[in-house]
């Protein structure tokens, strides 16, 4: 753009007032602040308590399982700790946490499988039997 005496302007890109940069937070403060936030996310199980973003998965208490869906795992727990495997008249818990008793655990109902200790609910997966 010409300026008054025919000379051409010079065009610069605005600099950012100084404080309206970014904040800096030193790395042990951000980690602390990351795993608070991570930990408000949790139930008191220590499970999270948002849904997978990268799989399928149901919340019981609202969506009917698969008719070929055979075992899942509450999102967050690993099915070799906890898993509910479908028996002919409900859903039964396994997993080491589950057999260390010896004792079959009890059958219970679909929307029961994504409770945990702290009856809350959690999102379930489908796991590999």
């Amino acid at each position: 753009m010409p300026t008054e005496n025919g000379a051409a302007a010079q065009v610069r890109p605005e600099q950012p007032a100084q404080d309206m940069l970014p904040h800096r937070i030193p790395g042990q403060a951000l980690r602390e602040i990351e795993e608070a936030h991570r930990q408000a996310d949790r139930c008191d199980c220590g499970l999270p308590l948002d849904p997978p973003l990268d799989q399928d998965y149901y919340w019981p208490s609202i969506d009917s399982p698969d008719p070929e869906l055979s075992t899942v795992a509450r999102y967050g727990e690993h099915p070799t700790y906890r898993r509910a495997v479908r028996v002919p008249s409900g859903w039964m818990k396994r997993g080491v946490s589950v057999d260390e008793s010896g004792r079959p655990s009890a059958i219970v109902a679909w929307e029961q499988v994504g409770h945990c200790w702290a009856d809350t609910e959690h999102p379930v997966v489908a796991v590999n039997p």
